[in-house]
């Protein structure tokens, strides 16, 4: 039934973030119209249409992320903490399901469009590279083969470590996505648990735990750092120093989001208020 639920959820989703995704594309070409003729056009109003274009695409790709947000936001609250969730929570599904069926299907379209607009501002600043080193006629390898290669020769960075980096940088994406998600939907939850003032109650617990965790996120990092701070870095400990830093940060990362979770699943399942 996850699987269901997911599709579902998925294509709620789709319908709004994939028109957003083609308008971002499309400007994209367009900034990248920009980039190559921007400085070879005689015309004052051509230079500042080609201008506005590149400046229309960062806007779009503000929007997107905040387009994205807004989505994951209102598909909850509208699915679960309306009307609809007197039907969703009839359903033969349990509460886990209809969370994490949300979760997966937000992060989904959290790393398509990462990957989307992380991509083009990669293409586009390739193409200002190579306008810039052709008029000053020197060469920037900057490619992605380029990028592993000085990695490689600066780092030391290779093979199996690479792809452990990989691995790992995997597993940040995805716990952050989860607790980015599962905050609004704790305070959405423990807001809806009140007779008045829903939303307004959301709004404020989603600043009481983002407060919270900006007060005892640094003090546990403070504490990781009096641990390490007598240590004596050599070539010889460097690489497993950095994994266990790696590994503690994607702990307290996971903790983090497992008491969001547990405090969703429990609002929802023991709290919640749809009168």
């Amino acid at each position: 039934m996850l699987g269901k639920l997911f599709k579902h959820e998925l294509w709620a989703m789709s319908r709004i973030m994939l028109p957003v995704t083609a308008v971002l594309i499309v400007l994209a070409g367009l900034s990248n119209v920009s980039v190559r003729y921007i400085d070879r056009v005689q015309s004052d109003f051509l230079e500042f249409i080609l201008g506005l274009l590149l400046v229309l695409f960062f806007i779009a790709m503000v929007a997107a992320g905040v387009i994205l947000i807004v989505v994951i936001v209102s598909r909850f609250y509208n699915n679960l903490l309306k009307d609809e969730g007197y039907l969703m929570f009839t359903l033969p599904v349990s509460t886990h399901e209809l969370v994490w069926s949300k979760l997966l299907a937000s992060l989904v379209w959290t790393v398509v469009t990462g990957l989307v607009v992380t991509g083009l501002i990669w293409l586009t600043a390739m193409h200002a590279i190579n306008v810039a080193s052709a008029a000053v006629n020197v060469r920037f390898d900057l490619d992605l083969g380029g990028m592993l290669r000085y990695i490689s020769e600066n780092f030391g960075i290779t093979g199996g470590y690479l792809a452990l980096l990989i691995v790992e940088g995997v597993l940040a994406v995805i716990i952050a996505s989860f607790s980015s998600s599962l905050l609004f939907y704790a305070a959405m939850s423990i807001g809806q648990s009140f007779a008045n003032h829903k939303v307004l109650m959301s709004v404020v617990f989603f600043l009481l735990i983002s407060l919270v965790a900006q007060i005892v996120t640094p003090y546990i990092y403070m504490g990781i750092g009096e641990m390490y701070y007598n240590l004596n870095l050599t070539a010889a400990n460097f690489k497993p120093v950095i994994q266990q830093l790696i590994l503690i940060s994607l702990g307290i990362e996971l903790v983090y989001s497992a008491a969001l979770y547990f405090i969703t699943n429990i609002f929802l399942q023991k709290r919640l208020n749809l009168a």
